[in-house]
């Protein structure tokens, strides 16, 4: 179907596509559309190699920014996570503190008494 390109850029283009044949059809219509007469062989098989190199270099890109992505949330979240933990942890010990000066007084006024108020 191809006859002008060489069998080592199908390959290439085959593998690009993930053994998609349609799409690796598609594409080489796609950069071969309108051949020029002129033009060689050689000159068509570096366009498509051109292509293809291009189409990695896009598909590396996005897989890359998508990694990018995924690290950042991951991060926040784990900071998230970690402002949860120091939060409850304040609370907790605020409310030890506030029960453990309740506990002392309590005890302090079974011991010695209910506190008598004097008068002036």
């Amino acid at each position: 179907m191809f006859p002008d390109l060489d069998a080592d850029i199908l390959s290439q283009m085959l593998a690009f596509h993930k053994g998609d044949v349609e799409h690796t059809i598609a594409a080489l219509l796609e950069t071969s559309a309108d051949p020029d007469p002129a033009e060689t062989r050689g000159e068509r098989n570096a366009r498509a190699s051109h292509t293809n190199a291009t189409n990695l270099d896009e598909e590396y890109a996005f897989a890359l920014q998508k990694e990018l992505s995924e690290e950042e949330e991951r991060k926040r979240q784990t900071e998230l996570s970690s402002r949860a933990v120091d939060a409850t942890v304040k609370g907790v010990n605020m409310i030890a503190d506030k029960t453990k000066g309740f506990l002392q007084r309590a005890v302090g006024r079974a011991v010695n008494g209910p506190r008598r108020h004097s008068t002036r």
